[in-house]
């Protein structure tokens, strides 16, 4: 059961490593920021552990997808992660930025990009 998860094991020791970054930039944030909290820089983590959590499932499953589908996927999570970082910043300095939604309408594209890919892709391809 657990000899499929090799296929995916850099993904998923990647965005577990990504999650434990972004608790240390959580820590170090909230330390310097004199006690100020906000949901979207405790929620920083979140999507590193989903991400590992996602390639584990697939790896369970047996579930093949390109290399294409697997960038669309990094960058929709970059999108993700740089929403909630900024976000939180910018709460915590009392300001925002009508720009912000970008990044997640840029995630949501590649994510969908991601999800059309795995449907398109051929056994045979890499």
């Amino acid at each position: 059961m657990w000899s499929n998860v090799k296929s995916y094991k850099k993904e998923i020791i990647g965005y577990v490593c990504g999650a434990m970054f972004s608790l240390l930039v959580m820590g170090i944030y909230y330390f310097f920021s004199h006690g100020l909290r906000d949901i979207h820089m405790t929620l920083l983590f979140l999507p590193g552990v989903s991400a590992a959590l996602f390639f584990l499932f697939l790896s369970l499953f047996k579930i093949k997808v390109g290399a294409s589908a697997r960038y669309a996927f990094h960058f929709g999570y970059a999108g993700v992660w740089v929403y909630l970082l900024l976000k939180g910043i910018y709460t915590m300095a009392k300001t925002g930025s009508d720009w912000l939604y970008v990044f997640w309408i840029y995630a949501i594209v590649c994510f969908g990009v991601a999800i059309a890919l795995c449907f398109l892709h051929k056994k045979g391809e890499p």
